[in-house]
């Protein structure tokens, strides 16, 4: 073989050597990057999953306070009807005390 082929085969070779070198590094870089955010991704699952859990312990909390609530709204609802019916009463006395008052004569 000629020398020129020699010469053609090794500069090949040292590109193919240095191209597989920059792959391994860039493929360690991103390895590492992968890496750090896989840490990143593990630390916020591990907050979102306490998050959950405060959530859920809340949602229990107030599940059984909803009973409570429902019979606090009923007796509620009951002081509303009577409050009405009083202040209907209340409107009728003043219409029949006014009336009262128109009939007797001013000086």
């Amino acid at each position: 073989m000629p020398w020129w082929t020699w010469i053609a085969i090794g500069i090949f070779v040292i590109a193919a050597a240095g191209g597989a070198a920059a792959l391994v590094l860039l493929g360690l870089r991103a390895f590492r990057g992968l890496r750090a955010s896989g840490a990143g991704v593990s630390a916020a699952l591990g907050e979102l999953t306490r998050a959950g859990e405060r959530l859920a312990a809340s949602g229990e909390a107030l599940s059984g306070r909803s009973e409570e609530l429902q019979r606090t709204l009923a007796r509620l609802r009951a002081s509303i009807r009577r409050l009405s019916a009083l202040l209907r009463a209340l409107a009728d006395a003043r219409d029949t005390v006014m009336r009262a008052v128109a009939l007797v004569p001013r000086k």
